[in-house]
């Protein structure tokens, strides 16, 4: 597997989105919390020579899907859940994003 930092440029360039999850809650000790997490699947030929998960990137014909607080279809939103289609690469980031402190 080769490592270090790699920065995925789409074949069609403009703003994307990443799928992710969002909750207000109140924990154990009564305290309101937010929390929020990027949703992963299992990466693509682009990626997959790095790790074996990447970012959920949306396609901007289903952000209003991803979206909608009505839309608690499990397995609907799980077909939004997969990897970037090909046509997507990458290239080693500059030395600057590899500082491990």
């Amino acid at each position: 597997m080769v490592r270090g930092a790699l920065i995925g440029v789409r074949s069609m360039c403009g703003l994307f989105a990443l799928g992710g999850v969002w909750d207000h809650w109140r924990s154990r000790i009564g305290s309101m919390l937010e929390s929020c997490a990027i949703v992963t699947t299992a990466a693509n030929e682009c990626v997959a020579p790095v790790h074996d998960r990447m970012p959920v990137i949306l396609d901007p014909a289903d952000y209003d899907r991803w979206l909608d607080p009505a839309n608690d279809d499990i397995d609907d939103l799980q077909t939004l859940m997969k990897p970037l289609a090909s046509g997507s690469r990458g290239r080693p980031a500059s030395h600057r994003c590899r500082c491990r402190r």
